[in-house]
């Protein structure tokens, strides 16, 4: 898939959407545009990983390029990328934590979905919502996930959206699994590793304790051993 042919089929597919829903854009709401943000670095990238979060707010439309990392936000999803692509690259590595000052520029590498695409500027909404709007928008999203066609899938508080609603029919397999210090799961569905997460806020958490913990989940569960993931593919 070329560049113009991204860009032609997810316009195409937010203005169908944006037409199946008008009340998602008004004078007090606003549409989310989300997916691939530079096209260029996201087709270099072994694996392509996307983040599959709840909702935006503040203006925010993750498919904008070049947006500055701040906060606990952008810094954990570059923290959680990088031990991703390091223990894929070196199955025997141990990614060392990210300081806050060592952040990259952007994280443009990556993809961001929202699950809910109203932008109502609600600080957080509740996980029913959340998945009222997996089950209504479930084809437009499995729409845009599947043309982005990432390798990686972080479910970050929203594991229920992505399995029970958007790819509910699909069979699905448990790799590992960790309970303590706090759960957290890897799974195979078709060829994509899907990781059921934290929201990168981790609002009450120690981010190098959930650093950790992810690297503990992929070394331990061997999990990159189920996939052979190639450019294209």
């Amino acid at each position: 898939m070329t560049k113009e042919q991204y860009e032609n089929s997810i316009n195409d597919l937010f203005d169908r959407w944006l037409t199946a829903r008008p009340g998602y854009e008004d004078d007090e709401k606003e549409f989310t545009y989300d997916g691939i943000s530079n096209f260029e670095e996201w087709e270099k990238q072994e694996p392509k990983i996307l983040f599959l979060l709840k909702e935006a707010r503040q203006g925010y439309h993750p498919s904008y390029p070049n947006q500055k990392v701040d906060g606990m936000f952008g810094i954990n999803i570059a923290r959680w990328k990088l031990a991703v692509k390091e223990i894929y690259t070196n199955r025997e590595s141990h990614p060392v934590f990210m300081e806050a000052w060592q952040r990259p520029k952007n994280n443009d590498d990556i993809t961001m979905v929202e699950v809910k695409k109203v932008n109502d500027e609600n600080p957080s909404s509740d996980i029913n919502i959340i998945n009222r709007y997996a089950e209504q928008d479930s084809a437009f999203l499995k729409e845009q996930i599947d043309l982005i066609n990432p390798h990686v899938v972080f479910c970050c508080g929203t594991i229920t959206a992505y399995g029970d609603f958007i790819y509910g029919d699909d069979e699905w397999e448990t790799l590992y699994s960790i309970n303590e210090p706090k759960p957290c799961a890897c799974f195979k569905h078709k060829i994509r590793l899907v990781i059921d997460f934290f929201h990168p806020i981790l609002i009450g958490s120690d981010p190098r304790m959930i650093f950790n913990l992810l690297c503990q989940l992929l070394k331990e569960g061997k999990v990159f051993d189920h996939f052979e993931w190639k450019k294209g593919n």
